[in-house]
């Protein structure tokens, strides 16, 4: 029966942990690609929407469709923040599949102890 080192146990552990981050972190990518091209699309109708019925109600004096036309431009504005917000994380998700390629990824998970017995807990992703 062969023995196996602790440092190998330890180095297949963390080697495991890497390719299941790169699965995870691929994944998101994709999600996040895929919700980016509906964002797109989505801020281009609602501007165009916004900005039609802002020209209807100043051409027509309709105060009411003036004020949609304001909230359909607020939408989109708030549609492309979140583009914005995506597209940083990708850049994130990006970087910490290059440094699992490049063999120094380190993932920032923290471990936090209860009741003695080590919790895994993620950090939160605000960047």
């Amino acid at each position: 029966m062969h023995k196996i080192s602790i440092n190998d146990q330890v180095n297949q552990i963390l080697q495991e942990n890497r390719l299941e981050d790169l699965s995870v972190f691929l994944a998101r990518r994709k999600c996040i690609n895929k919700v980016n091209i509906a964002f797109a699309y989505l801020f281009h109708i609602f501007q165009s929407a916004g900005i039609l019925m802002a020209a209807i109600a100043s051409g027509y004096d309709l105060a009411s469709y003036a004020w949609i036309g304001a909230l359909l431009n607020a939408c989109a504005t708030l549609i492309y923040a979140s583009e914005k917000y995506n597209e940083g994380l990708l850049k994130q998700y990006a970087e910490d599949i290059k440094l699992i390629r490049d063999d120094t990824y380190i993932s920032e998970a923290t471990v936090q102890l209860e009741g003695g017995v080590p919790k895994q807990k993620e950090k939160s992703e605000e960047q």
